[in-house]
């Protein structure tokens, strides 16, 4: 699928080009990521009510709205677009636009993860104390430790496990 100044085009069986016009279901999907609540979207779209636009909405999207990660690159989306016109206008010289965009840039970083601290471990593994600091075998790993040869192999710790609890999942 291309799309040109008529909309989205897709080639038919012939290998013909045919502008294929966006369900409305689509449509919803478009401006609830313009910023439209779905009452709004369903006034300007001729559903009954805004839980009809948002299941429409739905299924169309093969039911990514609503998802966690669908709802974050929404919300990513808007403060780029948010954050761009804000730091235009800080530039040439307005004190509280620059202000704002300072504001949606720490959002922003919130949002994905850059703003958590980073955790630095200090001290020695002395024998008769918690080697692993309070923080457990799992937070300990998390937090960038290695685990003693004999907690690797007492817990069946492979490589791949480790990676894992470094990712946090």
């Amino acid at each position: 699928m291309t799309l040109d100044e008529r909309g989205p085009v897709v080639v038919d069986e012939h290998g013909t080009d045919v502008v294929r016009t966006p369900s409305r279901g689509e449509r919803a999907a478009e401006l609830r990521v313009q910023g439209y609540p779905w009452r709004e979207i369903a006034e300007r779209l001729d559903f009954y009510d805004g839980h009809t636009a948002r299941r429409s909405a739905m299924r169309a999207t093969a039911g990514a709205i609503g998802s966690p990660d669908y709802e974050r690159s929404v919300w990513y989306e808007r403060l780029t677009d948010l954050y761009g016109a804000m730091h235009r206008k800080g530039m040439k010289g307005s004190a509280a636009h620059a202000r704002v965009a300072v504001q949606i840039a720490t959002r922003m970083s919130m949002m994905l993860g850059l703003d958590a601290p980073t955790t630095h471990l200090v001290g020695t593994l002395d024998e008769g104390r918690d080697p692993y600091n309070g923080l457990g075998l799992v937070g300990w790993i998390r937090a960038g430790g290695d685990p003693t040869p004999a907690d690797r192999e007492a817990y069946r710790i492979d490589d791949a496990t480790m990676a894992r609890l470094r990712e946090g999942t």
